[in-house]
C-alpha cells in the first residue's frame, strides 16, 4: 500500500466517539479506514505501511477556537495574523474566530480580506509547519534527556512558558502612548 500510515493504540475521540485502542489507516493524506482487529493484524505485518504507535495519545478532529485574539491590525506587538495562525495550527486548531479587539476594529469584509492577504496565500499545512518550526526553535534551545515522558512534557511546558511570558504585553491608548497593565 503506497503512502500508507497506520496509527494504532490510539484513543479516538470526537463528538460521538470515545474509543480506546483504536486504529486509523491513512492513505495519500486522507482517512482510508478504521481497521478491525483482523485487518489491523495484517497491516501491522505489512512492511510497506508506516506505523505510529499512539499508546497514551488521543486522535481528535481539529479544533475551533471561538474566541481568538490575533490583534491585527493595530496591536501586532501582541499577536498578528501569521503568528496567531501558526500557533493555532501547531496546536490543532484549523479555525479561529477573531475578536474585534483591534485598532481599527475589523468590521468590514475589506479589512478582513486585507488581514487574510498577510498570509501570502499559504496553505494550512504551510502555516502549521511554520508554527512547528517556531515551536521547535524556541524549545530546542535546551536539550533534556529523560526516560520519563511526563518529566519531559513538564520541563518543555515550563520552558515554553518562561520564554513566552517575558514579552511586551502593553497596549497603545488613544493618544498613541504605550500603556502597561498588570
Amino acid at each position: 500500500m503506497q503512502n500508507a500510515v497506520l496509527i494504532f493504540n490510539a484513543r479516538l475521540v470526537d463528538a460521538n466517539t470515545d474509543k480506546k485502542n483504536a486504529a486509523i489507516l491513512l492513505a495519500d493524506g486522507k482517512i482510508k479506514s478504521f481497521p478491525d482487529k483482523v485487518s489491523l493484524k495484517k497491516l501491522l505485518n505489512d512492511d510497506s505501511v508506516f506505523k505510529f504507535d499512539a499508546k497514551g495519545l488521543c486522535v481528535l478532529p481539529s479544533f475551533i477556537d471561538m474566541h481568538s485574539h490575533f490583534r491585527d491590525p493595530g496591536l501586532t506587538q501582541k499577536e498578528d495574523i501569521e503568528t496567531g495562525s501558526a500557533a493555532a495550527a501547531a496546536g490543532g486548531f484549523s479555525t479561529c474566530v477573531l475578536m474585534p479587539n483591534t485598532n481599527p476594529v475589523v468590521s468590514s469584509q475589506e479589512q478582513a480580506e486585507l488581514n487574510l492577504n498577510e498570509l501570502s496565500g499559504r496553505s494550512f499545512d504551510e502555516i502549521a509547519e511554520a508554527g512547528r518550526a517556531r515551536w521547535n526553535e524556541v524549545l530546542g534551545r535546551i536539550a533534556v534527556e529523560d526516560d520519563n515522558l511526563d518529566n519531559l512534557r513538564t520541563f518543555y511546558s515550563c520552558l515554553y512558558r518562561s520564554v513566552l511570558f517575558p514579552r511586551d504585553l502593553s497596549e497603545i491608548n488613544a493618544d498613541g502612548e504605550r500603556v502597561h497593565y498588570s
